[in-house]
C-alpha cells in the first residue's frame, strides 16, 4: 500500500483556548504571514479537513515558513514540517518533517504534536510506535485539537498503543465531533452525508460507494451532482426534492435502491439522470411517478422492488425505451399487462406466479426481449408465453 494512503495525513481545528507557545520575534510582516496561514490551516482542520491541499497551494510561501521555523517559531515550524511532509515546495522528506514537528510539538504547540503523533502512528520518518503516537496525541487532545482528540479516539478503539478501552473512544470522539469533526460525528454514528464528506470523493472519475449513509444534506447532493461514474447511494432511505433535483444532474449510473418512498416530484427530477437508474426499494410507485420515469433516458430503470402496479403506472412505464426489471411483481392485470407489451426494451417480469392467458396474450405480443419464469406460472399462460419469439425463460436472471 502507498505510503501517503496507509494513514490519513490530516488534523482539525481545535477550539479551546489556545496555549501560549514560546515564539521567537518576527518582523511585522513575518508574523502577520505567519499568523494568518497558521490560522488558515487551523479552520480547515476544525472539521476534520486534510492539510495536504492547502500546503499545495500556498507553498510559494515556504522561504516565509522556514524563516520563521528557523527562527523557532513553533507555528512555522509546523508549517514548514507540512511542506516536507507532503512534499510541496520541497522534496518530500519525513525525516525533516518529524524534526520540525518534533521542535514545535516540545514547544507546547498542539498541531505540532498531532502532527508528530501522526508521523509515529504511520512510521513516517520514524519507526512506528503506537505508544509513543498515543503520548503525542494526548498532549494534543488535552489542549482541545481536535485532531488528536480524534486520533486518540481511534487509538482507544483499536487498542493501538493502548489499553483498548470504548467507553474512551467515544468520549474523545465526542470531543473531537462538539468542534465539528465530521470523522468522529461519523464514528459516533451519525450517518447523514455533509457537504464535507462528499466533497472529499468528488476526484474520484469512476465507482463512489457511499452506502453507509442514511441521510444526504441538500448541499451534499449537489456537490456530489459534479461526480462523474457508478455513485452508491443505496443506504439512504428518504430523498428530498431538493437533493433529487442535484442528483439528477449527475453523469452516470445512480443506485438509490434503499429508498422506500419516493415523491412525485423527486420522481420527476430523477428522471432526467443520463446513467442507470436503480430504484429497487420502491414497493409502490404512484401513477404520476411512473409517468415521470418513464421519460428516463438511461438505458435501465430496475424496479424490482414493486409489488403491485397500477394499470395507469404500467401505462406510464411501458413508454420507457431501456431495460425495465419488476421483478418483484407476483401478479399482473389484464390491462398492466396490454400497456407492458407496447415496451420497447427488455422487460423483466421473472417474479409472476398468477396471469390470466388473456395477459399472456398481450405480452406474448411485446416486440422487445421478455424475461419470465414459465415454472411459476399457470401451465396455459406459459403455453402461450413460449410462442414469443424473443422469450427468455430465465429465474436466476441478475436483474
Amino acid at each position: 500500500m502507498a505510503k501517503k494512503k496507509a494513514v490519513k495525513k490530516k488534523a482539525v481545528k481545535k477550539k479551546a483556548v489556545k496555549k501560549k507557545v514560546a515564539t521567537s520575534s518576527l518582523s511585522a510582516k513575518l508574523e502577520k504571514t505567519i499568523d494568518k496561514d497558521f490560522q488558515a490551516c487551523e479552520e480547515l482542520l476544525h472539521s476534520g479537513e486534510g492539510r495536504n491541499e492547502w500546503i499545495e497551494k500556498n507553498c510559494k510561501r515556504l522561504a516565509a515558513w522556514q524563516e520563521a521555523a528557523e527562527a523557532g517559531d513553533a507555528r512555522g515550524q509546523v508549517l514548514y514540517g507540512l511542506g516536507y511532509f507532503y512534499g510541496h515546495g520541497v522534496e518530500e522528506n519525513d525525516k525533516k518533517a518529524v524534526e520540525w514537528f518534533n521542535k514545535s510539538a516540545e514547544q507546547g504547540n498542539a498541531q505540532g504534536q498531532f502532527s508528530l503523533g501522526q508521523c509515529y502512528y504511520g512510521g513516517f520518518g520514524v519507526k512506528e510506535n503506537n505508544k509513543k503516537a498515543v503520548e503525542w496525541f494526548t498532549k494534543s487532545a488535552e489542549q482541545g485539537n481536535a485532531g488528536g482528540q480524534f486520533s486518540l479516539g481511534q487509538c482507544y478503539f483499536s487498542g493501538h498503543g493502548v489499553r483498548k478501552n470504548l467507553k474512551k473512544a467515544v468520549e474523545w470522539f465526542q470531543k473531537a465531533a462538539e468542534q465539528g469533526h465530521e470523522d468522529a460525528r461519523f464514528e459516533l454514528g451519525d450517518k447523514r452525508l455533509t457537504k464535507l464528506f462528499a466533497e472529499r470523493f468528488l476526484a474520484d472519475d469512476e465507482s463512489v460507494d457511499l452506502s453507509e449513509f442514511t441521510e444526504v444534506d441538500d448541499d451534499a447532493a449537489e456537490s456530489l451532482s459534479k461526480h462523474k461514474g457508478e455513485l452508491y447511494l443505496n443506504g439512504l432511505t428518504s430523498l428530498s426534492d431538493a437533493a433529487a433535483e442535484s442528483l439528477s444532474k449527475h453523469v452516470g449510473d445512480l443506485d438509490l435502491d434503499g429508498l422506500t418512498s419516493l415523491s412525485d416530484a423527486a420522481a420527476e427530477s430523477l428522471s432526467k439522470c443520463k446513467g442507470q437508474l436503480y430504484l429497487n426499494g420502491l414497493t409502490s410507485l404512484s401513477d404520476a411517478a411512473a409517468e415521470s420515469l418513464s421519460r428516463h433516458e438511461g438505458d435501465l430503470l430496475c424496479l424490482n422492488g414493486l409489488t403491485s402496479l397500477s394499470d395507469a403506472a404500467a401505462e406510464g412505464l411501458s413508454k420507457h425505451e431501456g431495460w425495465l426489471p419488476l421483478n418483484g411483481l407476483a401478479s399482473l392485470s389484464d390491462a398492466a399487462a396490454e400497456s407492458l407489451s407496447k415496451h420497447e426494451g427488455t422487460l423483466y417480469l421473472n417474479g409472476l406466479t398468477s396471469l390470466s392467458d388473456e395477459a399472456a396474450w398481450s405480452l406474448s405480443k411485446c416486440e422487445a426481449s421478455l424475461s419470465l419464469d414459465l415454472d411459476e406460472l399457470p401451465e396455459s399462460a406459459a403455453e402461450i408465453l413460449r410462442q414469443h419469439p424473443s422469450f427468455q425463460d430465465d429465474d436466476d436472471d441478475d436483474w
